[in-house]
């Protein structure tokens, strides 16, 4: 189940399940997953919490807060997902595909939180300003501004479909700086760009 998933989006599951141990609960649950994304280190979405000033320390209080007391299970239990986790681990799946992208990483687990709108995340997200279409657009943006994506920080394979639209959009932004005159040069290699894409998606089925 988890073949596409990246070394830190595991680890995010890893932590996930360590904050059941440490709050309570019988299942992994849309909290559990945020606080993991937290707990991770990968710049793209520690630059996505650190711009909506949402921190471990303060979303761990709150959801143990709104959370309650808890029944909690000794570390050799099985900790199955809970069904809004499953559902939620789909979205994670779509939005890597949306994107483009080979593997799935902690970008599309919060995405996919997000999505999710969980009782007890969605109050901090709302209040913290990240909505799904918000978050979306800032990772994207990230992308073409060269922040790692957490899958590629680990040394996985690239998908050409990325690493040809983050080449045009670096040109793109070079054209807007080019000396006058450069328009024509600028849009040449664009198409061309796009040519190859084509050619590496392979002929389509009519």
């Amino acid at each position: 189940m988890f073949e596409r998933y990246a070394e830190a989006s595991r680890r995010t599951l890893f932590f996930s399940r360590y904050e059941v141990l440490q709050i309570g609960g019988l299942e992994i649950e849309p909290a559990h997953i945020l606080l993991g994304l937290l707990r991770d280190k990968s710049p793209l979405t520690r630059s996505v919490f650190a711009r909506a000033g949402l921190s471990y320390e303060n979303a761990s209080e709150e959801i143990r807060a709104r959370g309650g007391v808890r029944e909690k299970v000794a570390a050799s239990v099985e900790i199955p997902f809970s069904p809004a986790v499953k559902r939620l681990l789909n979205h994670a799946m779509q939005e890597a595909d949306d994107l483009h992208h080979t593997a799935i990483g902690t970008e599309h687990l919060l995405l996919a939180t997000l999505h999710e709108k969980d009782p007890l995340t969605a109050p901090l997200f709302e209040r913290h300003g990240l909505t799904i279409d918000a978050t979306r657009e800032t990772i994207r943006q990230m992308m073409q501004d060269g922040i790692q994506l957490s899958w590629h920080a680990r040394g996985e394979s690239l998908n050409p479909h990325d690493v040809i639209e983050a080449l045009k959009t670096r040109v793109q932004q070079f054209g807007s700086q080019a000396r006058p005159g450069a328009e024509d040069v600028i849009a040449r290699i664009v198409r061309d760009l796009d040519e190859l894409k084509q050619f590496l998606e392979g002929p389509r089925s009519p």
